[in-house]
This record gives structure tokens, C-alpha cells and sequence, in this order.
């Protein structure tokens, strides 16, 4: 069915107004109008729009090392990624189908730890905190990176391993947790399309993060990336061997599928409008544009072909051209690249050579 004009839109807004339906932002096919219904209906499904959906949210502020209250994200969030700026400090990975005492860091193998003054509560529109200096040290600039999944886990029973799942469809966003059976388990992800990444980590016990995918190079069962370390794409076929519109097959390595072990998989599908999984070849040439079809706010670089930096730039810390970098896989503080990144309407492009380099090969997982 073709997608509706603005004006049609707004037919269909006075449409509402006559059944006492309020209008409100919607999103077609990926685009936001001002003429639509709060939720979705017969009528808004029969014409194609849905109600509104968000993913992600950027939020920078000064830590004072005093419990508080982070608001501004603009959602209650399911995971908060937070990186202190200024010190080196790790990445920490609070989420909420773990629960809010427990944390991870994308830069350590280490197992999952116990805290309570990280974050103390995921909140309606943001977060509490505690005093830890990685979250909110005192003058420290701290930036986070907050993703909306489903909200409470639900059981989820499509695969051989029983798992719990925080889904946002909409998004392409699912939090998963499972125990590994150390026999090539499959584990429901709850998307409902075959998802580009699956992010693994070992909650219990010592092990890589495990970027598995599909795109860029990344091929399920072949190859991966780790979180937590510098190199380029790697062999490997013994961790996410494969992935459908219903679960991922977690192989029997310690990162993914050990008998017996605890796991968390952050689980993400590109979604029209709101996210984009690509790669490019650098051409050392200011220009050489990425299409995304919507405005970064966020984006993830990851060389293939050479051991380097995650680079991570959001529209949060600093303004076009974007310079301002952080490393997943370090606890190094914020670094320049020294020409930028220019986020477009509609993609982004480059300065000159930084992450533009000839004869490297890019991934990017970019978000709006």
C-alpha cells in the first residue's frame, strides 16, 4: 500500500479528532508527522503508521560523587552505557533484566559484578545514581549512552534454552539472559526478523565480548569482533553460529554457550529510520558519504582489517565536525580524531583521512 501524503495524514488526524482519538507524533515508514493517534488502532494500522518509538538517548552531565538523579533521556531506559570522560575509568554495562546492581565492562573479560553506587534505579525519564567514580565522579565529565528494550523480561521458550527477553521490536532492541547448555543451544531473541548483531557477554565467569553478526564482513558461525579488544575481524566458529527471525545458535565457547554458565546478549536489527549497519572502504578524501536515511546521533566505528580503536562519536559531546572519541575496549579517556565527522540529514561523511583511512576497511553501527 503507498504511504500516505502530510495531507492525507492530516485527514486522518481530523478523522481522530471526530472519534475523540488525540493526535500525536506518529512515525511512517520511518518518517515523524504531527497528525495521527496516540496508539495504534484498525484505522492506523490499515493505513501503515504506528505509534512513535524511541531507541536511543544521549546524556552528558558533570558527576558531583553525591547520589542524584539523571533525567532529560526522555524514556525509562532498559540499558544505560556509561563512560566517564575525563578519567580512566572502564565502561560500565547496567541493564535492566539484569537488574540495576549489576554491572559489566565492555573494556574487562572480567565476570559480573555486585554493586550498589553505580546506578541505583532506572527511572521514567532517566536514572539514579551512586557515588562510584566511574558513573559520577566528582567534576568528571560522563556521558551515557541509554537504550529503551521492552521493559520487564519476559520467558522466552523459542529455542532449546529457555531465556529471558526485553524486546523492542519497533527499535530492533532486545536485552536476552540465558544459561548455556554447552551443545550448540538456540536462544529466543524476541525480534521477529534475523537480527545483524548479537553482543555477547559471560555473566558468571571470565570471557571476551563476543560481536557477532551479519553485516560489514561479520559473518554468523565464521568470524567476529570482542568488545574488549583491539583486533579486526577474526575467525572463529565456535561462538554465535547463526541467527533467524526467532533465535541465535550460541556455540559451545566459554563467551557464548558453556554448560551450565550464565550469559547476557544485547541483540540488535536494523530498523528504517532508526538505525543503520553498514561498512565503506576509506578513500583518504574528504567527502566519501555514508547513506544512513536518517540523522546519526550516535555511531560506532570498527576497522576490519587492522587492529585498532572502537571509535564512538555521538552529537551530544561535541558539535559537526564530530572529533570527540571514546574506546569500548579501553578505559582511556576522551581522545580527538583530528578531522571529524560530519552527521548529515541523511548520513554522514568526513573531513579528510580520520576513519577515512586508503586501505582500510570500516564497519559502522550508526543510530539516530
Amino acid at each position: 500500500m503507498a504511504v500516505p501524503s502530510s495531507g492525507e495524514l492530516e485527514l486522518y488526524g481530523d478523522i481522530g479528532t471526530e472519534l475523540g482519538v488525540a493526535q500525536s507524533n506518529v512515525t511512517l515508514h520511518g518518517m515523524s508527522q504531527t497528525a495521527g493517534f496516540s496508539t495504534p488502532d484498525a484505522m492506523s494500522e490499515f493505513y501503515g503508521y504506528s505509534a512513535g518509538s524511541s531507541l536511543l538517548s544521549t546524556v552528558i552531565y558533570t558527576g558531583n560523587a553525591t547520589a542524584r538523579s539523571i533525567t532529560g533521556v526522555g524514556f525509562q531506559p532498559d540499558l544505560v552505557w556509561i563512560k566517564n570522560r575525563d578519567a580512566i575509568q572502564h565502561h560500565n554495562f547496567i541493564d535492566s533484566v539484569r537488574g540495576n546492581t549489576k554491572l559489566l565492562y565492555s573494556s574487562l573479560t572480567n565476570a559480573e559484578a555486585t554493586t550498589t553506587n553505580h546506578i541505583t534505579s532506572f527511572d521514567a525519564d532517566g536514572f539514579s545514581l551512586g557515588t562510584a567514580t566511574s558513573a559520577n565522579g566528582n567534576g568528571n565529565d560522563i556521558v551515557a549512552w541509554c537504550f529503551k528494550a521492552g521493559g520487564a523480561a519476559v520467558t522466552n521458550t523459542d529455542g532449546t534454552i529457555t531465556s529471558q527477553v526485553s524486546a523492542n521490536v519497533a527499535g530492533g532492541f532486545s536485552i536476552v539472559t540465558y544459561t548455556g547448555n554447552g551443545a550448540n543451544g538456540t536462544v529466543g531473541h524476541g525480534l521477529g526478523v534475523t537480527p545483524n548483531i548479537v553482543l555477547t557477554k559471560a555473566r558468571t565467569m571470565t570471557s571476551n565480548w563476543s560481536f557477532n553478526g551479519n553485516y560489514g564482513g561479520l559473518i554468523y558461525g565464521t568470524n567476529k569482533f570482542a568488545l574488549n579488544l583491539s583486533a579486526g575481524l577474526t575467525a572463529d566458529t565456535n561462538e554465535v553460529l547463526a541467527a533467524n527471525s526467532s533465535t541465535f545458535t550460541a556455540g559451545t565457547s566459554s563467551a557464548v554457550g558453556r554448560n551450565g554458565e550464565d550469559y547476557v546478549a544485547y541483540v540488535f536489527a536494523e530498523k528504517s529510520g532508526i538505525s543503520k549497519f553498514g561498512s565503506y572502504n576509506g578513500n583518504n578524501t574528504a567527502g566519501n558519504k555514508q547513506t544512513t536515511g536518517f540523522e546519526p546521533s550516535f555511531i560506532i566505528f570498527k576497522i576490519t582489517n587492522q587492529s585498532n580503536r572502537w571509535f564512538i562519536l555521538d552529537n551530544k559531546r561535541d558539535a559537526n565536525p564530530h572529533k570527540k572519541c571514546l574506546n569500548a575496549s579501553s578505559s582511556e579517556v576522551e581522545f580527538s580524531n583530528s578531522a571529524g565527522v560530519n552527521f548529515l540529514s541523511d548520513g554522514f561523511d568526513f573531513q579528510g583521512t580520520s576513519l577515512n583511512n586508503t586501505g582500510l576497511n570500516f564497519t559502522y553501527m550508526a543510530f539516530a
